[in-house]
């Protein structure tokens, strides 16, 4: 088995440094004072079985945080949350999009479609795509980082886990609050609410946030005075709770988020060539531009030709009703509906020209609906839980994509704009349900199962743009039906023939691959093909140029997907004491299949993946000692993992090396986690998350990067660090008589990660390790807290993601140190 880098720096060594780790924070300090605390560590109430419950008494691994430890860490996004949770990582899929990987399970997929395997929600709402989980971070309660998988309460899309954010509610007073931050190239962060009743029945709280810079944090390496990265978004949420009587509650929620910003680019550090021809290499622009410096997180390069900007809105409306209609039975009802639309400028090859420049026209639309009951039996020896679930989204996806000066990247035909459509139409329908049985004092046995059918419609296709590419794919196609085979072995640098009479009048010569021309000429020379014939009456712009893999004739392609699931969990948790808790489970998790959206030179490229499976088996402890003052939560787990779904590459008959999912059919992921929170004295606040990591390739052949057959097994699953370590320390004491003073540190060691499934070490995610600083002041009573902070306190240079865009590859950095100052005021 493939072992990565080890850290440099040992775990003793850190420990000591910082004394702590970051699985909870030092400051779970929602509310209290320094006179006021004991040494107790903050018992956290969680609703991972849809129903409130201590962390401690549940006997899945969970990790949460309350809204004061997030602002105290900077945390805005899931994708920052990642910092915070030891094997839960964060990348950038070159489109302003998370995916989340959770204990080494995640789908690395760079549509704004795709789903995740690591489920989000805000108040039991399922936010079906990453990209609309960007505005999740605001006025929050707590959030819940749920790990494993989740296949009875939550279903589909939640093999890696699931992610619970719980927003703040309306209460009985009246309360209101700002907090404003400023910090480095000039960021402000202003996030206020207010709340309180409008009656004795109604309550209701409105929150928003802005966050906006004046200047971007990267810089154009290659030209002097450039910027980028200049930050310009908003969130708001309004929350309505009626109480129509004691048995019946209702509460509607509208919520959503604008963002302005200007997207990341990345750092291009190698050139490639994706071309299958060798004439048909990328410009000398492409091939002779400098690589970015390595230690420098700000370099990047970006054409001064295209206005690069995110223009993304997204807007959502929930309804749940609480009806409790006997003593023992509650029933619940959840309706959502969510909108979002982005039309988005990106650059995605690190260079200042456009080897491969995309623009993005996207609109979703998703609608779920949950119905259950829940209840107690046997004496209140029983609690369990009945529903039924659907959704179904709507998805439609534009690419525009400008190859201008590429080798060709999609099978080496020079075209200068080539662009993507694709249509999805999804829906989900399931019932569920889980009793746990109190056997004895000591004894409780849960049982859950879940039946899941998914069905999906799917158009997409491959769109002219400006009329070259319709012909290059007729002239490919042309060929093929004369019966030439693969196209691009038959193709020597000797081939001959005059560009000219391929178009015969049809488009000026620019417009052809000269490569592909001079292999048409040749053809028809031969007389295997009439290029009068065979080149007209087909697609012009506009319209689809996909290939048919058997007819090779061009068009739309369709498809449809149906599948069914049956997921469950069975577990056991044993509590010898009123301080332990010590848990076994065997739990089934799925992700539904589905469709890439990609360019596409023939429509094998757009074979679905069918939905993967794990099978885990887990068991944990966790207990509280010292009167509350230590709290040790431990795991171990093993995962078969089944038809993993991948973003790869495989070979095309007629153009080699492209892109397209795929189903790994064996993996095994198997690991050890543990969490330690100490506060040995009032003030003093410690924490040590720990995580390691084992993930196999049983079973798969694929393509690499190159195009070649590959045999991936003993291979590491990518972004699944071997070895990760958070911390935390907060100390506060007593000064001036009436205030507070407090100093924290956290941080987070990653060990090296594999960037794709082949492991080339090309592509290597490098290990890191960043420690953020805090200083606070407050008094004890009064109505403000100020602080200052220093995040990635030793500048260092890491990276979150690794990739290959076609004759290029680049990586996406994390931010430099950064520091700045907060103020929060409640009145």
């Amino acid at each position: 088995m493939k072992t990565s880098q080890r850290m440099g720096l040992s775990i003793p060594l850190i420990l000591g440094v910082l004394g702590v780790s970051a699985q909870s924070v030092a400051a779970q300090e929602s509310s209290g004072q320094v006179r006021q605390r004991s040494s107790l560590i903050e018992e956290v109430v969680v609703t991972a079985q849809k129903r409130e419950q201590s962390a401690e008494d549940v006997g899945i691994a969970i990790s949460a945080f309350s809204d004061d430890t997030l602002k105290a860490l900077g945390v805005t996004d899931t994708a920052d949350l990642t910092n915070l949770v030891a094997g839960f990582a964060y990348t950038d899929s070159g489109f302003s999009i998370p995916v989340y990987t959770l204990r080494g399970v995640g789908f690395n997929e760079i549509s704004q479609t795709a789903t995740s395997a690591v489920g989000v929600y805000i108040d039991e709402v399922n936010i079906p795509f990453p990209v609309m989980t960007k505005g999740a971070n605001l006025d929050l309660e707590r959030v819940e980082v749920l790990k494993g998988p989740q296949g009875t309460l939550y279903g589909r899309n939640t093999t890696g886990g699931a992610v619970n954010y719980i927003s703040k509610k309306p209460g009985a007073e009246f309360e209101a609050g700002v907090s404003a931050a400023y910090q480095k190239y000039g960021q402000s962060d202003v996030e206020g609410y207010v709340s309180g009743p409008l009656s004795d029945t109604l309550a209701a709280r409105f929150a928003l946030r802005d966050i906006r810079s004046s200047e971007g944090w990267q810089y154009d390496y290659t030209r002097p005075g450039a910027e980028l990265g200049e930050v310009d978004k908003q969130s708001a949420r309004f929350l309505l709770i009626w109480d129509a009587d004691e048995d019946l509650s209702f509460q509607w929620s509208v919520d959503g988020w604008r963002d302005r910003s200007e997207p990341q680019s990345p750092q291009y550090y190698q050139f490639r060539s994706f071309s299958a021809l060798p004439a048909a290499e990328a410009s000398e622009n492409v091939q002779n531009h400098p690589t970015a410096p390595e230690d420098d997180a700000r370099a990047t390069a970006f054409n001064p030709e295209r206005e690069l900007g995110l223009d993304q809105d997204y807007i959502a409306t929930s309804l749940r009703t609480d009806w409790h209609f006997s003593e023992s039975t509650t029933f619940t009802s959840i309706l959502a509906l969510q909108h979002f639309e982005g039309m988005d400028r990106y650059n995605n090859d690190g260079l200042n020209v456009s080897d491969l420049d995309y623009d993005t026209d996207t609109e979703t639309t998703a609608w779920n609906a949950e119905f259950r009951l829940s209840g107690f039996a046997f004496d209140d020896s029983v609690q369990w839980v009945a529903g039924y679930f659907y959704s179904g989204d709507e998805l439609e996806d534009t690419r525009f994509t400008y190859p201008t000066e590429s080798s060709g990247g999609y099978g080496g035909i020079f075209v200068r704009q080539v662009d993507l459509f694709s249509a999805q139409d999804a829906q989900s329908h399931a019932i569920f349900g889980q009793a746990e049985w109190q056997a004895s004092d000591e004894f409780k046995y849960t049982l859950g199962l879940r039946y899941t059918n998914d069905s999906r419609e799917y158009d997409a296709c491959t769109r002219d743009a400006d009329g070259t590419t319709a012909v290059l794919f007729q002239g490919v196609g042309a060929l093929q039906r004369a019966g030439l085979g693969d196209v691009f072995s038959v193709l020597t640098s000797d081939e001959v023939g005059d560009v000219g009479q391929v178009v015969a009048g049809l488009l000026p010569v620019t417009a052809l691959s000269e490569p592909i021309g001079q292999l048409l000429v040749g053809a028809a020379d031969a007389g295997l093909i009439d290029l009068t014939g065979d080149l007209s009456g087909g697609p012009g712009v506009g319209d689809c140029v996909t290939l048919n893999s058997e007819t090779n004739e061009s068009g739309l392609v369709r498809g449809g997907l149906d599948e069914d699931n049956i997921s469950g969990r069975v577990a056991v948790d044993w509590t010898p004491s009123e301080a332990m808790l010590i848990y076994a489970s065997y739990s089934i998790g799925y992700k539904a299949g589905s469709y890439p959206s990609l360019l596409s030179a023939t429509d094998a490229q757009y074979t679905p993946v069918t939905q993967e499976r794990i099978e885990a088996f887990e068991v944990g402890m966790k207990g509280q000692w010292y009167d509350g003052q230590l709290k040790v939560n431990s795991s171990l787990f093993r995962y078969n993992y089944e038809d993993k779904q991948l973003f790869t590459v495989f070979k095309d008959p007629i153009f080699g090396a492209i892109q397209r999912l795929d189903n790994v059919p064996e993996s095994v992921v198997q690991g050890l986690e543990l969490e330690v929170q100490a506060a040995p004295f009032a003030g003093l606040y410690t924490s040590i998350g720990f995580s390691l990591l084992d993930t196999e390739v049983k079973d798969y052949v694929g393509i690499d990067l190159n195009g070649n057959s590959q045999d991936f097994s003993g291979n590491e699953l990518d972004y699944a660090s071997p070895m990760e370590v958070t911390a935390v320390v907060n100390y506060e004491w007593p000064v001036l008589g009436d205030y507070s003073a407090s100093i924290g540190l956290d941080g987070k060691y990653s060990d090296a990660a594999q960037g794709e499934l082949s492991n080339d070490p090309i592509t290597v995610r490098p290990s890191y390790f960043i420690l953020n600083a805090r200083v606070g002041f407050r008094p004890y009573d009064g109505p403000w807290n100020l602080q200052g902070y220093v995040r990635n306190l030793t500048d260092e240079v890491y990276f979150n993601s690794t990739q290959f865009q076609p004759d290029v590859y680049v990586r996406y950095t994390g931010k430099p140190r950064i520091y700045g100052v907060r103020v929060d005021y409640e009145f």
